[in-house]
């Protein structure tokens, strides 16, 4: 019982210990609010900005089903926009991104045909990221047969 020979350092020992452990739990406390706070913010910037989904779609329908599908996604609720670039529109917007790169410029001039043909590009920028799930789901359910 050496511990309580000396009262008045064991009182101040305790009041220490227990001074750290309340300080530990407070500074526990602060940190997970605080993070807590910050994912909230963070997810609420998300959830509020604009999401862009790109499709590609092998070119072997006709103009005319890809204007039925944009006209099908077009007016769901969400949906933004729906920008449908054919295969030279791919190549003069990949050309227009590359113009500092002239060795990709050199590399296009030297195929024999668009690298692009094969390909329809669907561009659907949904208003939010909260309810994309179930807007991919409908764009889906309107894609069968493409």
């Amino acid at each position: 019982m050496a511990i309580f020979q000396n009262r008045k350092i064991t009182k101040v020992a305790v009041i220490t210990l227990l001074i750290v452990v309340v300080g530990v739990f407070v500074f526990i406390g602060t940190e997970y609010i605080t993070f807590a706070r910050l994912k909230d913010q963070c997810l609420s910037q998300l959830r509020s900005k604009p999401v862009t989904i790109e499709i590609y779609f092998k070119n072997n329908g006709s103009v005319q089903n890809f204007d039925a599908l944009k006209n099908a996604i077009a007016p769901m609720e969400g949906i933004r926009s729906v920008v449908f670039n054919s295969p030279s529109g791919l190549l003069d917007q990949f050309k227009e991104e590359h113009t500092n790169d002239p060795t990709m410029i050199s590399a296009l001039e030297k195929l024999p045909e668009n690298p692009f043909g094969g390909l329809m590009r669907a561009v659907i920028v949904l208003e939010e990221f909260s309810n994309d799930g179930v807007i991919i789901a409908k764009i889906k359910d309107a894609g069968k047969g493409f």
